[in-house]
């Protein structure tokens, strides 16, 4: 498989999170060495949707940016052809700069999900550092940057 281009997997395939959990439907590019874009509309399916207010609160835009970011490292993985039973756990490990200019993702928004490497040690482990940022319609909703820490061994879906 050439991850490079598409088709690419599913996040389902790259991410440990189950159905309800994810909030990645399809990536929509991938450089290696440089960001992984993606896309996700909200669903009141969703883990994060509190159904109250009608959306995905604004703060819930750090899981789904650092879900597009681990989608990162699971194309590499892929591209390098890293044998696993189920996709490696991954942690954000700290954010800076957090930007949250939206305070809900409303129900049915399509958001695209920007995650930029600005930094990466894959040498002793994935760790990477990411410039991220959730559009809807070309509007900002959320930004940071993101430390995250991946695991090298897959341990099931959450």
């Amino acid at each position: 498989m050439n991850s490079d281009r598409p088709p690419w997997p599913a996040p389902l395939d790259l991410l440990p999170h189950g159905p309800e959990a994810c909030c990645v439907d399809r990536i929509l590019g991938f450089t290696p060495g440089r960001s992984v874009t993606a896309q996700w509309t909200v669903r009141d399916n969703n883990a994060l949707y509190d159904p109250q207010r009608g959306g995905v609160p604004g703060w819930a835009g750090l899981e789904i940016m650092a879900q597009c970011a681990g989608l990162y490292f699971g194309l590499l993985r892929a591209r390098r052809k890293v044998a696993s039973h189920s996709p490696a756990v991954g942690y954000l490990v700290g954010t800076r700069r957090v930007d949250i200019s939206q305070p809900l993702l409303p129900l049915e928004a399509e958001l695209t999900i920007e995650s930029v490497c600005a930094a990466a040690d894959l040498e002793n482990g994935d760790l990477g550092t990411f410039e991220c940022r959730i559009l809807c319609a070309d509007k900002p909703y959320v930004a940071a940057r993101l430390m995250l820490w991946c695991g090298e061994t897959g341990q099931g879906k959450t």
